[in-house]
């Protein structure tokens, strides 16, 4: 945008768009009727995108988190990958030697 040339880059811009219809004429209002009825639109259906992309994160998000929670629950404790031999005589642990 030209008109923005002399802000530094990486600067954070916001547009703000005020409702001045109180203040505007019959007849102005009349003249601009279709650009506002256009802005209008462009609003809602821009609202709406946003509403529907949150909704699609939150579904994906949610799935994503059943999905690990599934995982982890299929993880048997007691399966014997996680005991450690024990000692019949004394049950104390095994001293395990690394280079086996």
């Amino acid at each position: 945008m030209p008109f923005l040339d002399h802000i530094p880059l990486y600067t954070d811009i916001m547009f703000v768009e005020l409702d001045l219809s109180n203040l505007m004429s019959k007849a102005t209002r009349k003249k601009f009727q279709a650009d506002l009825a256009k802005r209008r639109k462009r609003r809602q259906s821009k609202a709406k995108a946003e509403k529907r992309a949150d909704r699609q994160a939150r579904f994906e998000e949610e799935k994503l988190i059943n999905e690990r929670k599934a995982r982890y629950q299929t993880i048997d404790p007691s399966d014997e990958f996680f005991q450690v031999p024990t000692s019949p005589v004394t049950g104390f642990p095994l001293e395990i030697d690394p280079t086996d």
